[in-house]
């Protein structure tokens, strides 16, 4: 995510307290496909799934993920 915020300034690349899982997910991926747009998509998709399991503001949530 350093990359997305220097590169699109994107302040906040933490899930907002109310923002849905769903919103957040989509935010995520667009940044991402942004982000990585040079890249192959599979890795656009990996690191995507990755900073949002990461970034998860629900705690609850964020410990049921486990990330190999």
């Amino acid at each position: 995510m350093q990359r997305l915020q220097e590169r699109f300034g994107a302040r906040n690349t933490n899930q907002e307290p109310k923002e849905s899982m769903e919103d957040w997910s989509h935010r995520v991926f667009m940044l991402s496909t942004l982000a990585f747009s040079e890249l192959p998509s599979a890795y656009t998709t990996e690191q995507a799934v990755s900073n949002f399991c990461q970034r998860l503001a629900n705690a609850q949530a964020h410990n049921g993920i486990s990330l190999h």
